[in-house]
């Protein structure tokens, strides 16, 4: 989600400074202390907070060591909002439609729905000052048809009957939305969604 850097200088303000990261990785718990790895593999990280170079590049250096491809961001808010362009709509439709990237991908009318969540994220996205390109919403959806029957964490969840992670994927989103004045009916509609089916199925698992 969105904050997390800031939420942590705040608790920790004599730290000195804040990395965070991203993992773009394809995977799932399949039991205890067992994930099904299905595609993809790697971790980006940045500073939020003014740090020097060889810092980040030490974090990085560290964490390369247990063998994980791991990125520099030149923007760590860059790097999030680009995982939020992916997470929102296949978390959030997925999980409300209970239907896996392959099966949201299948059909022209599924890719113009994603394509719609996908558009005001971007809008949300370039109001915070971003930067994302243009054709990064497109790029995301090729990528994506290349991994196959994905399900994400929200969809996983809502079949499991945990807690979804509405907040921190959708809610996030919205919240800035609404600071920047920018609407998104897209995006509340699926939050509602998401919010009524989670308060049912977290009750009555």
């Amino acid at each position: 989600g969105l904050g997390n850097e800031e939420y942590l200088t705040g608790a920790f303000p004599r730290c000195g400074g804040v990395l965070g990261g991203t993992a773009f990785v394809s995977v799932h718990r399949v039991g205890p202390a067992t994930a099904h790895h299905q595609h993809s593999g790697h971790v980006a990280i940045g500073a939020h907070s003014p740090l020097p170079p060889e810092v980040v590049e030490g974090a990085a250096w560290l964490l390369r060591r247990t063998g994980f491809a791991i990125q520099v961001l030149p923007s760590l808010a860059r790097g999030r909002w680009e995982k939020q362009l992916w997470n929102v709509p296949f978390n959030g439709l997925g999980a409300v439609m209970l239907a896996d990237t392959e099966v949201l991908l299948s059909t022209g009318v599924g890719r113009e729905l994603v394509r719609g969540v996908m558009d005001e994220v971007m809008r949300v996205a370039e109001a915070d000052g971003s930067g994302l390109p243009r054709d990064l919403p497109e790029a995301k959806i090729r990528y994506t048809l290349g991994m196959g029957a994905y399900k994400t964490s929200m969809q996983l969840d809502r079949e499991a009957g945990r807690a979804m992670e509405i907040g921190s994927i959708l809610g996030s989103v919205t919240q800035r939305a609404r600071s920047h004045q920018q609407p998104t009916p897209r995006l509340e509609l699926l939050e509602l969604q998401l919010r009524a089916i989670d308060t049912g199925e977290t009750k009555h698992p």
